[in-house]
């Protein structure tokens, strides 16, 4: 695990596991080494997880349509989950006013290169319309979220063709949409530019 994972957060997450697993969830558990299933390594914790056979599906709408599918299912299992997460140190997620605190350095660090600067420019301007619209946490449907949802992440047995979930590192409890606006990017970005014309071969239409 990267160094910023702390014991409590990687105990809360192992445990996390255990209850997805219990309520017939496919997760991958920690084994036990040395009479612990927390293994200091260098500067980092490791655990060891017995392998669980499996395949990834390549990037596809159809691909898509089955991952929003296991997204559900898996948000049907941990709305019921009653689990405390330390909140990850480092996430995909960032309220309308953490982002505009961060604007002023992007824009610093970025001073003298033309394509970093650019990148700059857009993320002020994408961030000053995202705070125009911001819907705070409270007014949204919350839970247990996944956190970082995408077909790496999502894999199926190749005998059983059941669904396995991995990495449960930024699992937290957040408003709902966040597990769907992080696989909707994947979606954008792997699918070859392939953009459907019709709403109804939208893959989010499945959730």
């Amino acid at each position: 695990h990267p160094r910023f994972v702390t014991r409590r957060r990687l105990r809360a997450v192992q445990h996390l596991r255990q209850v997805l697993s219990a309520s017939g969830v496919t997760v991958p558990l920690a084994l036990p080494y040395r009479g612990s299933t927390i293994i200091p390594c260098g500067a980092s914790l490791a655990e060891i997880e017995r392998f669980l056979p499996n395949e990834q599906l390549t990037p596809s709408w159809s691909a898509y349509r089955w991952l929003y599918r296991a997204m559900g299912a898996l948000h049907r299992v941990l709305a019921t989950v009653d689990v405390e997460l330390p909140r990850p140190l480092f996430t995909h997620y960032a309220a309308a006013g953490t982002l505009r605190s961060w604007m002023a350095p992007t824009k610093a660090v970025a001073r003298g290169n033309a394509a970093a600067t650019a990148t700059a420019e857009q993320f002020d301007l994408v961030t000053k319309r995202i705070r125009n619209r911001w819907v705070t946490p409270g007014q949204l449907p919350s839970q247990l979220v996944h956190g970082d949802m995408k077909l790496e992440n999502v894999l199926r047995a190749p005998n059983s063709g059941s669904t396995i979930y991995l990495d449960f590192g930024h699992a937290a409890r957040r408003p709902r949409i966040h597990d769907l606006a992080f696989a909707l990017t994947h979606t954008v970005i792997t699918v070859d530019g392939d953009v459907p014309t019709d709403p109804a071969r939208f893959p989010w239409e499945q959730v």
